[in-house]
């Protein structure tokens, strides 16, 4: 997806609009304000880092954030009518947790948390169109993004801690003792998580859904065959199953590995 600056722009707004609606008192203040600080980098931040999984462009990130806040929402009506309970958290907590739950995608004040692959053979054979930030510490995202809250004195409660931190659902191993025990006291007192874990998972299909209607849209064949749109031209040019032949063939007429590497690569070189 190629967004405009003004798309850009009006996205980024909306994220504002919602911390200026929903959070109140001084952690709207400082809300906004920590916002306002990283506004070029969460404007033109990607979701993730490679395109089959979602938001994989500039300005990913907002749209991605937009998304789970909207699905939490509607989420918030669907589990009120369907009887749930929802006494243990306000809206303010919901769009809060909503908001910052890919907090620590941003990276911190050393860094992004994604850059630009500079590998042409990763962005066309895997599609791995960002790649980490080496100069930053490594943290698990949920891990960076209650360090970033803290250090810049954006306060938030228990339960809101829970929301933000097991957005992933059972996709982090970290979070697996919250929700698979088999102690009742450690069951979570609070359905929060379980919101965002959802609005997320939602959100991260209609992304992917939405990827791949513009993959098929710009090349049919890519619904048969799959791969990057963006560069699927080289990839038909490409027989692996000739080069994975030819592999063969070399190993088995080589007396050794040696032998076998000398054919492969060595005469390349010269």
């Amino acid at each position: 997806m190629n967004l405009t600056a003004e798309q850009l722009k009006e996205n980024f707004d909306r994220l504002l609009k919602y911390i200026e609606t929903y959070i109140q008192g001084e952690r709207k203040d400082k809300l906004i304000t920590f916002y306002k600080k990283y506004e070029e980098r969460m404007i033109f931040a990607p979701a993730s880092a490679k395109e089959h999984y979602h938001c994989a462009f500039p300005g990913g990130y907002v749209v991605h954030v937009l998304n789970v806040v909207d699905a939490s929402l509607k989420l918030f009506e669907l589990w009120t009518k369907f009887g749930a309970n929802v006494s243990t958290f306000t809206i303010e907590n919901l769009v809060f947790c909503a908001l910052n739950h890919d907090l620590g995608k941003i990276g911190d004040d050393v860094g992004e948390y994604y850059l630009p692959n500079d590998s042409d053979w990763h962005r066309v054979n895997q599609g791995k169109i960002y790649k980490f930030n080496p100069d930053i510490q490594y943290m698990n995202v949920s891990d960076r993004t209650i360090f970033m809250l803290q250090a810049n004195g954006i306060q938030f409660s228990q339960f809101e801690y829970l929301g933000m931190y097991l957005a992933d659902g059972l996709y982090e191993e970290k979070n697996k003792p919250y929700f698979v025990t088999y102690e009742k006291d450690f069951i979570i007192k609070t359905n929060l998580p379980y919101i965002i874990h959802h609005a997320d998972m939602v959100s991260l299909a209609k992304e992917r859904d939405e990827w791949r209607a513009e993959v098929e849209l710009k090349n049919p064949l890519e619904k048969i065959q799959g791969g990057n749109p963006q560069t699927f031209p080289k990839k038909a040019k490409s027989d692996p199953q000739k080069r994975n032949n030819d592999l063969k063939a070399t190993f088995e007429k080589s007396a050794t590995a040696m032998t076998a590497f000398d054919e492969l690569f060595k005469k390349k070189e010269k």
